[in-house]
């Protein structure tokens, strides 16, 4: 079972317009809406792809309610705890004829005054559940203390329970302090951080053994339609999207990450992990149904995909 940390959710209302422009008026159909924030879509996916999964973090208002509903009905365990202020919405909207996706994010509730309530609950739930592995995911809200993901990494490593991390900027530079057993920046993120720029294989080889060095176990870099990079002790590997129709590309980052523990979780091996969490994000960009999950239709997109090995020099 996977637990999901989701300190800033939000409810989604994603849009779809024909050249879209900003000042002027577009009818559009209607839109899609759902639970969101990265933990509760990573957990979204974990359901589909047959995993047991639990969600907690910080819900408030009609839109906290909102969302316990749709956790309900996807069958995941919900375990966040009740703030005063409105939980927040994200509006994306698409460009149908470009692809080009525009986001307008609202600010989340403060928790300042949660922080520590939050993490004997976190405690608590690590201690009752024996989790396999606990994501910790997005933004945090205002008034959550930079430190906040690490002192949530420390907790639960110290439990024995490993940690993923999926955030930015600050947030994640101060969670590798924890040593969390696998991070996943995208090149945006990495580069972000380091404060260089990541270009090749060899940028990306270089500054994760770095990072690998200061104690974290694992690293995960998503590049969108370039595929992805998985770094550990024990090598690298470089893994090709197939070609596949793109609905919408919001959130398969998060489907990329639920298909990786799902994959551990099923105790593959890094590269097998790798390939099945790049067809876990393949099938959410087409817009897949949840029956589309299934092992057959995952399998079908891994064989049209290649697994590599990186050599120290950043080749293949």
């Amino acid at each position: 079972m996977i637990l999901t940390v989701t300190p800033n959710p939000c409810v989604d209302r994603i849009y779809s317009a024909p050249d879209f422009r900003s000042g002027r008026i577009h009818r559009v159909n209607k839109p899609l809406v759902r639970a969101g924030g990265k933990g509760i879509n990573v957990a979204r996916t974990l359901r589909l792809l047959g995993g047991d999964v639990h969600a907690t973090g910080f819900l408030g208002g009609l839109n906290g309610e909102y969302i316990r509903g749709e956790l309900r009905k996807e069958g995941i365990g919900d375990f966040f705890l009740t703030v005063q202020e409105e939980t927040r919405n994200k509006i994306a909207i698409t460009d149908t004829r470009t692809g080009e996706e525009t986001e307008i994010n609202e600010p989340g509730p403060a928790i300042a005054e949660e922080q520590e309530k939050f993490l004997r609950h976190l405690d608590s739930l690590v201690r009752r559940f024996g989790y396999s592995y606990v994501a910790f995911c997005g933004s945090l809200p205002r008034g959550a203390s930079i430190d906040f993901y690490f002192r949530c990494v420390e907790l639960v490593q110290s439990l024995g329970v490993k940690c993923a991390v999926d955030t930015s900027g600050e947030a994640l530079k101060h969670s590798i302090e924890a040593k969390p057993w696998i991070v996943k920046p995208n090149r945006t993120e990495l580069s972000e951080m380091v404060k260089s720029e990541i270009e090749s294989y060899e940028d990306i080889m270089k500054q994760c053994h770095a990072i690998l060095d200061s104690g974290v176990g694992n690293i995960m870099v998503t590049l969108g339609s370039r595929g992805a990079v998985y770094i550990n002790g024990d090598g690298a590997w470089c893994a090709k999207p197939p070609r596949v129709p793109v609905e919408h590309s919001l959130g398969s980052g998060d489907a990329f990450l639920s298909g990786l523990l799902r994959g551990f979780e099923k105790n593959l091996d890094p590269p097998d992990a790798l390939k099945f969490a790049m067809a876990t994000a393949a099938l959410h960009i087409q817009g897949a149904l949840p029956d589309e999950y299934a092992k057959k239709n995952i399998s079908e997109l891994e064989t049209n995909m290649t697994v590599c090995k990186l050599c120290v020099g950043g080749g293949e």
